[in-house]
């Protein structure tokens, strides 16, 4: 059964983080934040890098629009 009278979006757009944060993939998750028209929750799994990188996601995160939750796994 399918239900049509949803006004919302009943599952939020995912966005992954995996491995080291580096500028690269700092500009390449940016780049997605800001394309992002829904609420989301970004999964980060990082053991570190680069402290502008993670700096430029977090500024992104806090600026954009709508809510964007974090799980933080490692």
């Amino acid at each position: 059964m399918q239900t049509v009278a949803l006004c919302f979006n009943p599952r939020p757009e995912l966005l992954f983080l995996e491995g080291e944060i580096t500028k690269k993939s700092a500009v390449e998750l940016v780049s997605r934040i800001r394309d992002i028209d829904t609420s989301t929750t970004l999964f980060i799994n990082s053991p570190g890098g680069s402290v502008d990188g993670a700096f430029f996601i977090a500024e992104s995160i806090e600026e954009h629009a709508l809510p964007i939750h974090g799980v933080v796994t490692g």
